[in-house]
């Protein structure tokens, strides 16, 4: 059965959803983000990665992305005034990169020690601000892939080796991962 065939009134956190396409920079962003990481490769193993769209946080976000115990990708709603923040995990050889360090500094951003204890050894936290464009823009930045690809894939590698899955599975948008495939693949 299509994705375009279902009821869509059966569709799980639909308004959630819904409110990913209306939105089209976000939905672009999190296409990139989708393509340019490999994660469209990983869809037998949702669980061991998940995607929580409108998570309810602090500040709030548009998405939290989450492999293993912490997270890999989010950003924030913006505030009255203030830009939406992005943070994406990376492996630290992105820091080798002059043009993604001019970047973030250009976008009110930097790299930053992961604050997550369960993150693997190598990672740094590139956060910087935008909207998304700029957060799309980031993604095809020289380097960006080849970092964001050796830390999420080695991170998924070893989920995998181990079966485990990631602690927030239970909050999976399987929905939104299936549209954003349907999308992707037009």
């Amino acid at each position: 059965m299509s994705l375009n065939q279902i009821d869509e009134t059966l569709i799980i956190k639909k308004p959630k959803v819904d409110r990913m396409f209306q939105d089209n920079n976000f939905r672009e962003f999190l296409n990139d983000l989708f393509e340019w990481s490999g994660l469209i490769h990983w869809l037998d193993y949702q669980g061991a990665w998940s995607l929580v769209l409108f998570p309810s946080t602090g500040r709030g976000r548009y998405f939290t992305l989450n492999i293993g115990r912490h997270e890999v990708a989010y950003s924030t709603l913006p505030k009255k005034d203030e830009p939406s923040v992005h943070m994406i995990l990376l492996d630290d050889l992105i820091l080798e990169y002059d043009d993604v360090k001019n970047f973030l500094g250009c976008h009110q951003g930097g790299f930053y020690e992961t604050p997550y204890t369960s993150a693997m050894e190598r990672s740094v936290c590139a956060i910087f601000e935008g909207d998304f464009k700029v957060a799309s823009e980031f993604l095809s930045l020289y380097g960006v892939r080849r970092a964001l690809i050796a830390y999420w894939h080695e991170a998924l590698f070893r989920l995998k080796a181990n079966n485990a899955m990631s602690v927030y599975s239970r909050f999976h948008d399987y929905n939104a991962v299936a549209k954003l495939l349907n999308d992707i693949n037009r």
